[in-house]
Protein backbone atom coordinates (compact mmCIF):
# COMPACT_ATOMS: atom_id res chain seq x y z
CA UNK A 1 0.00 0.00 0.00
CA UNK A 2 3.01 2.32 0.67
CA UNK A 3 4.60 1.93 -2.21
CA UNK A 4 1.34 2.51 -3.86
CA UNK A 5 0.78 6.20 -2.08
CA UNK A 6 4.52 6.67 -3.35
CA UNK A 7 3.94 5.92 -6.48
CA UNK A 8 1.12 8.00 -7.10
CA UNK A 9 3.27 10.96 -4.93
CA UNK A 10 6.04 10.54 -7.11
CA UNK A 11 3.31 10.85 -10.13
CA UNK A 12 1.60 13.89 -9.26
CA UNK A 13 5.40 15.65 -8.23
CA UNK A 14 6.61 15.20 -12.29
CA UNK A 15 3.05 15.94 -13.59
CA UNK A 16 3.34 19.53 -11.41
CA UNK A 17 7.59 20.18 -12.17
CA UNK A 18 5.89 19.33 -16.40
CA UNK A 19 3.21 22.12 -15.47
CA UNK A 20 5.78 24.59 -13.40
CA UNK A 21 8.61 24.18 -16.94
CA UNK A 22 5.85 24.79 -19.03
CA UNK A 23 4.52 28.05 -17.30
CA UNK A 24 8.30 28.96 -16.79
CA UNK A 25 8.55 28.36 -20.48
CA UNK A 26 5.32 30.60 -21.67
CA UNK A 27 6.70 33.43 -19.42
CA UNK A 28 10.49 33.51 -20.57
CA UNK A 29 11.76 35.76 -23.17
CA UNK A 30 12.20 34.34 -26.91
CA UNK A 31 15.17 31.99 -27.11
CA UNK A 32 15.97 33.72 -30.40
CA UNK A 33 16.29 37.20 -31.60
CA UNK A 34 17.50 39.71 -33.66
CA UNK A 35 21.08 41.02 -34.00
CA UNK A 36 22.46 44.39 -34.88
CA UNK A 37 25.58 44.80 -35.80
CA UNK A 38 28.12 47.81 -35.34
CA UNK A 39 29.73 49.70 -37.97
CA UNK A 40 32.27 52.28 -37.62
CA UNK A 41 31.53 54.94 -38.58
CA UNK A 42 32.50 58.97 -39.02
CA UNK A 43 29.53 60.80 -37.68
CA UNK A 44 28.89 64.15 -37.69
CA UNK A 45 27.31 67.16 -35.65
CA UNK A 46 25.50 70.03 -37.73
CA UNK A 47 23.49 73.20 -37.01
CA UNK A 48 20.91 74.26 -39.93
CA UNK A 49 20.79 77.35 -40.81
CA UNK A 50 19.15 79.43 -43.84
CA UNK A 51 19.84 82.80 -46.13
CA UNK A 52 20.74 83.58 -49.11
CA UNK A 53 23.52 83.58 -51.42
CA UNK A 54 24.98 86.83 -52.78
CA UNK A 55 28.21 88.46 -54.11
CA UNK A 56 31.66 87.77 -51.61
CA UNK A 57 32.78 91.75 -52.76
CA UNK A 58 30.30 94.43 -53.69
CA UNK A 59 30.22 98.32 -53.62
CA UNK A 60 27.03 100.29 -54.04
CA UNK A 61 28.32 103.68 -54.64
CA UNK A 62 25.93 107.06 -54.31
CA UNK A 63 26.63 110.44 -54.57
CA UNK A 64 26.42 111.02 -51.11
CA UNK A 65 24.21 114.26 -51.74
CA UNK A 66 21.43 115.80 -53.43
CA UNK A 67 22.47 116.27 -56.72
CA UNK A 68 21.97 116.46 -60.66
CA UNK A 69 23.18 113.49 -62.68
CA UNK A 70 25.36 115.38 -65.28
CA UNK A 71 27.07 111.91 -66.77
CA UNK A 72 27.11 108.08 -66.32
CA UNK A 73 30.60 106.62 -67.62
CA UNK A 74 29.67 102.40 -67.13
CA UNK A 75 26.53 100.15 -68.02
CA UNK A 76 25.91 96.57 -66.90
CA UNK A 77 28.56 94.13 -67.23
CA UNK A 78 31.65 96.68 -67.56
CA UNK A 79 35.18 95.81 -65.76
CA UNK A 80 36.26 98.66 -63.86
CA UNK A 81 39.50 98.92 -61.83
CA UNK A 82 39.65 101.04 -58.26
CA UNK A 83 39.47 104.53 -58.63
CA UNK A 84 37.45 104.70 -62.56
CA UNK A 85 34.66 107.45 -62.69
CA UNK A 86 31.42 105.31 -63.16
CA UNK A 87 29.23 108.78 -62.80
CA UNK A 88 29.58 112.53 -62.43
CA UNK A 89 27.06 114.67 -60.52
CA UNK A 90 26.21 118.67 -59.69
CA UNK A 91 25.31 119.43 -56.08
CA UNK A 92 22.13 120.93 -55.86
CA UNK A 93 22.06 124.57 -54.31
CA UNK A 94 19.85 125.36 -51.53
CA UNK A 95 17.26 127.30 -53.82
CA UNK A 96 16.90 123.63 -55.59
CA UNK A 97 16.68 121.67 -52.16
CA UNK A 98 13.88 124.08 -51.23
CA UNK A 99 11.50 123.17 -54.26
CA UNK A 100 12.11 119.68 -54.14
CA UNK A 101 11.25 119.78 -50.55
CA UNK A 102 7.98 121.53 -51.35
CA UNK A 103 7.19 118.51 -53.15
CA UNK A 104 6.64 117.20 -49.67
CA UNK A 105 3.93 119.77 -48.94
CA UNK A 106 1.81 116.80 -47.27
CA UNK A 107 4.40 116.31 -45.12
CA UNK A 108 5.23 119.69 -44.24
CA UNK A 109 1.80 121.02 -44.10
CA UNK A 110 1.33 117.93 -41.05
CA UNK A 111 4.22 119.26 -39.47
CA UNK A 112 3.56 122.79 -39.56
CA UNK A 113 7.40 123.93 -40.71
CA UNK A 114 9.46 125.92 -42.81
CA UNK A 115 11.59 124.30 -45.56
CA UNK A 116 14.77 125.83 -43.73
CA UNK A 117 13.92 124.84 -40.52
CA UNK A 118 13.67 121.13 -42.48
CA UNK A 119 17.38 121.41 -43.38
CA UNK A 120 18.67 122.43 -39.83
CA UNK A 121 17.01 119.18 -38.92
CA UNK A 122 17.85 117.20 -41.46
CA UNK A 123 21.79 118.43 -41.00
CA UNK A 124 21.50 117.58 -37.18
CA UNK A 125 19.78 114.24 -37.69
CA UNK A 126 22.26 113.45 -40.83
CA UNK A 127 25.34 114.16 -38.27
CA UNK A 128 23.91 112.54 -35.36
CA UNK A 129 22.42 108.85 -37.68
CA UNK A 130 19.34 109.40 -36.67
CA UNK A 131 17.62 111.13 -39.76
CA UNK A 132 13.77 111.21 -39.98
CA UNK A 133 12.19 108.38 -42.10
CA UNK A 134 10.30 110.44 -44.14
CA UNK A 135 13.01 112.71 -44.86
CA UNK A 136 15.92 110.52 -45.16
CA UNK A 137 17.02 111.07 -49.05
CA UNK A 138 17.18 114.80 -48.24
CA UNK A 139 19.79 116.78 -46.27
CA UNK A 140 22.51 119.61 -46.41
CA UNK A 141 24.91 119.06 -49.07
CA UNK A 142 28.49 119.49 -47.25
CA UNK A 143 31.47 121.25 -48.63
CA UNK A 144 31.87 120.46 -51.84
CA UNK A 145 34.52 123.34 -53.39
CA UNK A 146 37.35 120.67 -53.94
CA UNK A 147 35.30 119.54 -57.35
CA UNK A 148 36.24 121.27 -60.54
CA UNK A 149 33.46 123.50 -62.48
CA UNK A 150 30.96 122.58 -59.76
CA UNK A 151 30.94 119.21 -60.88
CA UNK A 152 32.14 115.82 -59.10
CA UNK A 153 32.69 112.27 -59.86
CA UNK A 154 32.52 109.22 -57.68
CA UNK A 155 34.84 106.47 -58.51
CA UNK A 156 34.75 102.74 -58.31
CA UNK A 157 36.84 101.68 -54.58
CA UNK A 158 37.58 98.28 -55.92
CA UNK A 159 38.34 96.11 -59.41
CA UNK A 160 35.26 94.14 -60.61
CA UNK A 161 32.00 94.52 -62.62
CA UNK A 162 29.35 96.51 -62.80
CA UNK A 163 26.20 94.73 -62.02
CA UNK A 164 23.60 97.55 -62.47
CA UNK A 165 23.30 101.32 -63.34
CA UNK A 166 19.97 102.87 -61.76
CA UNK A 167 20.75 106.29 -62.48
CA UNK A 168 20.74 108.63 -66.12
CA UNK A 169 22.12 111.97 -67.24
CA UNK A 170 19.55 114.51 -65.63
CA UNK A 171 18.31 112.40 -62.81
CA UNK A 172 18.24 114.04 -59.57
CA UNK A 173 18.97 112.16 -56.74
CA UNK A 174 18.53 112.24 -53.19
CA UNK A 175 22.11 111.31 -52.45
CA UNK A 176 21.38 107.98 -50.35
CA UNK A 177 20.04 105.77 -53.06
CA UNK A 178 23.14 103.96 -54.72
CA UNK A 179 23.66 104.81 -58.71
CA UNK A 180 26.01 102.19 -59.43
CA UNK A 181 26.37 98.88 -57.95
CA UNK A 182 29.48 96.52 -58.35
CA UNK A 183 30.54 93.68 -57.70
CA UNK A 184 33.74 91.73 -57.44
CA UNK A 185 34.81 88.73 -59.01
CA UNK A 186 33.61 85.10 -58.90
CA UNK A 187 33.50 85.05 -55.12
CA UNK A 188 29.94 84.30 -53.44
CA UNK A 189 29.20 84.64 -50.08
CA UNK A 190 25.88 83.31 -47.96
CA UNK A 191 24.30 85.48 -45.33
CA UNK A 192 22.59 83.01 -42.47
CA UNK A 193 20.73 83.13 -39.70
CA UNK A 194 22.25 80.88 -36.98
CA UNK A 195 20.02 79.54 -34.39
CA UNK A 196 20.65 80.69 -31.06
CA UNK A 197 21.02 77.10 -29.60
CA UNK A 198 23.65 76.46 -32.04
CA UNK A 199 25.60 79.94 -31.15
CA UNK A 200 28.03 78.25 -28.62
CA UNK A 201 29.10 75.76 -31.15
CA UNK A 202 29.73 77.95 -34.57
CA UNK A 203 33.02 79.53 -35.44
CA UNK A 204 35.27 80.43 -38.27
CA UNK A 205 36.63 77.21 -40.24
CA UNK A 206 33.58 74.86 -39.68
CA UNK A 207 33.29 72.95 -42.81
CA UNK A 208 29.38 73.43 -44.47
CA UNK A 209 27.21 71.17 -46.88
CA UNK A 210 25.18 73.96 -48.98
CA UNK A 211 21.64 72.98 -49.90
CA UNK A 212 19.48 74.81 -52.50
CA UNK A 213 15.85 73.55 -54.48
CA UNK A 214 17.05 75.24 -57.46
CA UNK A 215 19.69 71.98 -57.34
CA UNK A 216 17.77 69.19 -55.67
CA UNK A 217 19.89 66.55 -54.08
CA UNK A 218 23.02 68.54 -55.13
CA UNK A 219 25.13 69.32 -52.19
CA UNK A 220 27.74 72.47 -52.49
CA UNK A 221 30.94 73.34 -49.92
CA UNK A 222 31.26 76.10 -47.92
CA UNK A 223 33.14 77.37 -44.61
CA UNK A 224 32.14 79.66 -42.14
CA UNK A 225 33.71 82.65 -42.46
CA UNK A 226 31.78 84.97 -39.93
CA UNK A 227 29.79 84.71 -36.83
CA UNK A 228 27.87 88.05 -35.53
CA UNK A 229 28.19 89.25 -32.42
CA UNK A 230 24.74 90.73 -32.00
CA UNK A 231 21.30 88.53 -31.60
CA UNK A 232 18.11 89.29 -33.69
CA UNK A 233 14.93 88.57 -33.69
CA UNK A 234 12.90 87.39 -36.99
CA UNK A 235 9.28 86.54 -37.28
CA UNK A 236 6.57 86.76 -35.37
CA UNK A 237 4.06 87.86 -37.42
CA UNK A 238 3.05 85.19 -39.43
CA UNK A 239 5.58 82.35 -38.29
CA UNK A 240 6.99 81.96 -34.70
CA UNK A 241 9.29 84.74 -33.62
CA UNK A 242 13.07 82.94 -33.32
CA UNK A 243 16.40 84.25 -32.02
CA UNK A 244 19.38 84.38 -34.79
CA UNK A 245 22.45 85.63 -35.01
CA UNK A 246 24.23 86.84 -38.50
CA UNK A 247 26.41 84.33 -40.09
CA UNK A 248 28.42 84.70 -43.34
CA UNK A 249 29.76 81.40 -45.03
CA UNK A 250 32.18 81.35 -48.08
CA UNK A 251 31.39 79.55 -50.89
CA UNK A 252 34.41 76.72 -51.60
CA UNK A 253 34.53 76.82 -55.20
CA UNK A 254 31.70 78.46 -56.80
CA UNK A 255 31.39 76.84 -60.37
CA UNK A 256 29.10 79.08 -61.78
CA UNK A 257 25.46 77.79 -60.80
CA UNK A 258 24.73 79.23 -57.50
CA UNK A 259 24.07 82.93 -58.14
CA UNK A 260 22.94 85.69 -56.08
CA UNK A 261 19.45 86.07 -54.87
CA UNK A 262 18.89 82.18 -54.26
CA UNK A 263 17.76 81.08 -50.96
CA UNK A 264 20.29 78.05 -49.59
CA UNK A 265 20.29 75.66 -46.44
CA UNK A 266 23.46 75.63 -44.61
CA UNK A 267 24.30 72.81 -42.66
CA UNK A 268 27.43 73.35 -40.25
CA UNK A 269 29.43 70.90 -39.24
CA UNK A 270 29.94 71.73 -35.64
CA UNK A 271 31.62 68.36 -34.00
CA UNK A 272 32.91 65.48 -36.23
CA UNK A 273 33.47 61.77 -34.23
CA UNK A 274 35.40 59.35 -36.10
CA UNK A 275 35.34 55.70 -35.36
CA UNK A 276 31.99 56.07 -33.55
CA UNK A 277 29.24 53.49 -33.35
CA UNK A 278 25.63 54.47 -33.72
CA UNK A 279 23.21 52.57 -31.33
CA UNK A 280 19.37 51.98 -32.84
CA UNK A 281 17.00 53.60 -30.40
CA UNK A 282 15.01 50.56 -30.05
CA UNK A 283 18.23 48.60 -28.88
CA UNK A 284 18.81 50.72 -26.05
CA UNK A 285 17.61 49.95 -22.66
CA UNK A 286 17.59 52.29 -19.31
CA UNK A 287 18.54 51.36 -16.10
CA UNK A 288 18.56 52.91 -12.81
CA UNK A 289 19.63 56.44 -12.52
CA UNK A 290 18.88 57.29 -16.13
CA UNK A 291 21.90 55.00 -16.98
CA UNK A 292 21.51 53.71 -20.93
CA UNK A 293 23.04 50.16 -21.67
CA UNK A 294 22.69 47.46 -24.46
CA UNK A 295 22.58 43.54 -24.77
CA UNK A 296 25.63 42.27 -26.32
CA UNK A 297 25.54 39.22 -27.68
CA UNK A 298 28.53 36.94 -28.03
CA UNK A 299 28.81 33.09 -28.93
CA UNK A 300 25.03 33.01 -27.79
CA UNK A 301 25.59 34.76 -24.44
CA UNK A 302 24.77 38.12 -23.69
CA UNK A 303 26.52 40.28 -21.32
CA UNK A 304 24.84 44.28 -20.42
CA UNK A 305 27.54 47.15 -21.33
CA UNK A 306 26.64 50.74 -20.69
CA UNK A 307 26.95 53.22 -22.89
CA UNK A 308 27.40 57.32 -22.72
CA UNK A 309 25.71 58.87 -25.53
CA UNK A 310 27.78 62.17 -26.70
CA UNK A 311 25.20 62.91 -29.39
CA UNK A 312 21.77 61.66 -30.71
CA UNK A 313 20.42 62.17 -34.35
CA UNK A 314 17.58 60.69 -36.44
CA UNK A 315 19.64 57.12 -36.37
CA UNK A 316 19.85 56.83 -33.03
CA UNK A 317 22.81 57.63 -30.31
CA UNK A 318 26.52 58.11 -31.27
CA UNK A 319 28.86 56.86 -28.80
CA UNK A 320 32.83 56.54 -28.96
CA UNK A 321 35.86 54.22 -27.09
CA UNK A 322 33.18 51.76 -26.35
CA UNK A 323 32.37 49.01 -29.47
CA UNK A 324 34.44 47.26 -32.32
CA UNK A 325 33.45 46.88 -35.84
CA UNK A 326 31.62 43.74 -36.10
CA UNK A 327 30.11 43.61 -32.63
CA UNK A 328 26.86 42.22 -32.24
CA UNK A 329 23.88 43.59 -30.00
CA UNK A 330 20.35 42.90 -29.43
CA UNK A 331 18.06 44.34 -31.59
CA UNK A 332 15.16 44.77 -29.43
CA UNK A 333 15.60 43.54 -26.11
CA UNK A 334 12.58 42.06 -23.91
CA UNK A 335 11.93 42.29 -20.38
CA UNK A 336 13.48 39.43 -18.46
CA UNK A 337 17.18 39.24 -19.89
CA UNK A 338 19.78 38.92 -17.73
CA UNK A 339 23.56 39.01 -17.91
CA UNK A 340 24.46 35.22 -19.42
CA UNK A 341 21.16 34.21 -20.47
CA UNK A 342 22.28 31.92 -23.85
CA UNK A 343 20.09 32.85 -26.74
CA UNK A 344 20.13 31.96 -30.62
CA UNK A 345 20.56 35.05 -32.63
CA UNK A 346 20.26 36.27 -35.96
CA UNK A 347 21.78 39.82 -37.44
CA UNK A 348 18.99 41.61 -38.90
CA UNK A 349 19.20 43.19 -42.74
Amino acid sequence: MKKLLWGVGAFCLICAGLVGVKVLAENAPTTSVSLYEIKLKTVNETASASGYIRYGREEKLSAGVPGEIVEVAVAPGDTVRAGDVVFCYRPLEKEELYSLISGLSGELEVLDTQPEDILAAAEFYGANGKLPSWFSGFYLPGDNRSGQNGLFAVRAGMDGVVESVTVSPGDTVTGLVPGVYVVGGDELLAEVDIPQEYLGNVSPGQHVNLSCSAFPGEVFSATVSAVGDRARTVGGLISSARTVVDGELTVDGADGRLIPGLAVRADIFVNVWHGAAVIPYSAVCNGEGGVKYVWVWKDGVISRQDIDPVYSYSRGYVTVAAFYDGQLIVAEPTDGMYEGMELSGEIED
